[in-house]
């Protein structure tokens, strides 16, 4: 039991609990009742509902509590599918949240994140089983690099925290980041030369492409010309495609190139691409299933990108892609002119955000597929909802986000007829939802 009376408890309304006079910690014993959808093992105490980072439900824990918040001193009873981590800087570094859990269990989670989402929005609809799409890891990584002296650290921040989680090796990368860490440390030494001052830090951008790999570096600018040779070196000794700096390119050894359906997209830097390889191909593989199900000829690709479902329908159906990125754009139409045998794709700079294609314009397709940003896609949802577009297709990363705007839609007249999770973040509180609407 917790040591801590009501009015001790309400005198956080008074002062306590703020910043500079924070309540003092208590330690209890409690039970674990559920997984949040962070990955949090989830207790109730005297004082409430307690987060409890890396414990599962079922286990009893003697904590350490402030506020809300527990901290794992001991494991009196562990769970039966408590499962021992595999990355040695689990429970340090903030990238993942689950490595504990066996996989069964952790798959039934995932769903049930999504499950869940769809209940609070009154959506009678069961999750489909999760789709494994971690394939051979993750080849998009962001990494920070931040410099102590003449120490560099490099690696994530710590759940919930600014504070710099310096990593060795991470499981979740595919094999071509193999020297990511070392590169990043070099690349943090090379750019904090003595004349920028003390570093605030720089983020290190590497995408894995067919021809190599892809490295933007966020937050400082090239000085001088011995430290623009010094980073063609680096290119040079880590076999770089391409190395630029907030977006201007330094060195390009090659063009990073990647291959979408029938052709060949040349990156633009920093531009966004699924997670993983083997996600990305699950992910545009039910897009695809869905729409030639349909019969559809013709349809409108929403948040495009660089077009990892349009130049993978444009075999078959006739495609208007629109994405506010105009760099993403230029990448998908400079691929539509150099690959033959496709469809007509028209291609379109537009923030659908604040200039959502209307209902009038959605009306010459037969299909509609949306894959925004985490934060949803509301303003577009409401215009397809009025539309008389057949089939919608929804991809989402955010399982609350798809949730209201699958409200939205149905409500708009559409049926809700299959929701696939697909899980491309391996370990980490992320899911990825294909949702398909029918107007009957």
């Amino acid at each position: 039991m917790l040591a801590t009376s009501s009015r001790a408890r309400r005198k956080k309304s008074r002062g306590q609990g703020r910043p500079g006079n924070p309540r003092p910690a208590t330690e209890a014993i409690v039970t674990v009742s559920t997984l949040g959808r962070h990955g949090h093992g989830i207790a109730e105490a005297e004082t409430g509902r307690l987060f409890i980072p890396y414990s599962l439900p079922t286990e009893t824990i003697r904590a350490k509590i402030t506020g809300d918040r527990g901290e794992i001193i001991e494991i009196i009873e562990a769970a039966s599918n408590r499962a021992d981590p595999v990355c040695p800087h689990f429970g340090e570094c903030g990238g993942c949240a689950v490595q504990h859990l066996q996989e069964a269990a952790y798959h039934e989670w995932k769903r049930g994140i999504v499950a869940t989402a769809l209940r609070h929005q009154g959506l009678d609809v069961d999750a489909e089983p999760i789709i494994d799409a971690h394939g051979e890891g993750r080849r998009r990584v962001t990494l920070h690099v931040r410099r102590h002296g003449s120490h560099v650290q490099v690696g994530f921040m710590q759940a919930k925290s600014h504070r710099l989680s310096n990593i060795q090796v991470c499981p979740v990368f595919v094999p071509a980041f193999s020297e990511a860490i070392d590169l990043a440390c070099r690349l943090g030494d090379c750019l904090d030369a003595p004349v920028h001052g003390p570093s605030h830090g720089l983020d290190v951008q590497l995408t894995a492409s067919e021809t190599g790999l892809d490295c933007n570096v966020i937050g400082i600018s090239a000085n001088g010309y011995e430290q623009h040779m010094a980073l063609v070196d680096i290119a040079e000794k880590y076999d770089l495609a391409r190395l630029a700096l907030d977006g201007e390119i330094i060195a390009e050894r090659r063009k990073p190139h990647l291959r979408i359906g029938m052709a060949q997209v040349r990156l633009p830097v920093g531009g966004f691409l699924q997670a993983t390889e083997e996600g990305e191909r699950v992910l545009s593989g039910l897009v695809r299933d869905y729409v030639t199900a349909s019969g559809a000829q013709s349809g409108a690709d929403l948040f495009c990108g660089i077009g990892s479902y349009a130049l993978r329908l444009a075999d078959h159906v006739r495609i208007l892609a629109a994405d506010s990125n105009a760099m993403s754009i230029e990448a998908l139409a400079s691929a539509v002119r150099y690959t033959q045998n496709l469809k007509p794709v028209e291609t379109v700079v537009r923030d659908l955000f604040d200039n959502p294609l209307s209902a009038e314009e959605l009306a010459a397709f037969d299909f509609v597929v949306f894959n925004p940003p985490r934060a949803g896609a509301s303003a577009q949802v409401a215009e397809i909802a009025l539309s008389q577009a057949p089939n919608v297709i929804a991809v989402s990363c955010d399982p609350s986000t798809f949730a209201r705007d699958a409200r939205i839609l149905v409500d708009g007249g559409y049926t809700l007829e299959r929701v696939t999770p697909v899980d491309q973040f391996k370990w980490a509180a992320h899911v990825e939802i294909v949702g398909v609407f029918r107007r009957l």
